[in-house]
């Protein structure tokens, strides 16, 4: 008697992210768009500590708590609103295409929920920095302190265009249900 495959779905988020990505792991406009964001603030941010041409030391990375948790906040409510507009069949015929550009079988499933997932842990670790320092106050004025910040800066800058990412994705995810759907409607 032959045993019957069963398909397990991957649950590991770090797994998710990875088989979620496309071969092109970023989109080059947003990445240089970060690039561009991140190196304008360390130049702006070693100019204005050598210069003190503003005061680095009220910036603090605490300050980032109250952003990180309603990102955190933000994401939730559009993977609840993307789970709205899919249904459990929507989801498996999503797992079943077969699309080159991703690594793996259902690697465009795998993208719907590794954006959310990616986007999340790098909110997580903002607000994770933002507590330490606030508890232990991390970011002082000395070298580290300076390194910590702009690390924190960094992570900020990419919690801010994974969000947008996110939204673009949950807008084209709703396009190409609404083709589908129209699609279906002309075939009949």
């Amino acid at each position: 008697m032959a045993e019957e495959s069963k398909v397990e779905l991957e649950l590991n988020p770090i797994k998710i992210i990875l088989k979620g990505l496309p071969k092109n792991l970023l989109d080059s406009s947003v990445f240089i768009l970060w690039v561009s964001c991140t190196v304008i603030f360390i130049l702006l941010y070693g100019v204005a500590s050598c210069f003190s041409i503003f005061n680095v030391a009220s910036f603090k990375v605490s300050d980032f708590l109250s952003v990180g948790v309603t990102s955190l906040s933000f994401t939730l409510a559009l993977l609840s609103a993307t789970m709205r507009i899919y249904t459990i069949d929507d989801l498996v015929s999503i797992y079943k295409t077969n699309n080159s550009d991703y690594r793996c079988e259902g690697g465009l499933f795998y993208r719907t929920f590794s954006a959310y997932i990616l986007t999340s842990t790098v909110w997580l670790i903002i607000t994770i920095f933002s507590i330490i320092d606030k508890v232990f106050e991390v970011s002082g004025d000395n070298c580290f302190g300076h390194l910590f910040r702009v690390t924190q800066v960094v992570f900020v800058f990419a919690g801010v265009f994974n969000l947008w990412g996110l939204i673009k994705t949950h807008i084209q995810d709703i396009i190409a249900l609404v083709e589908g759907k129209l699609d279906q409607e002309d075939g009949l």
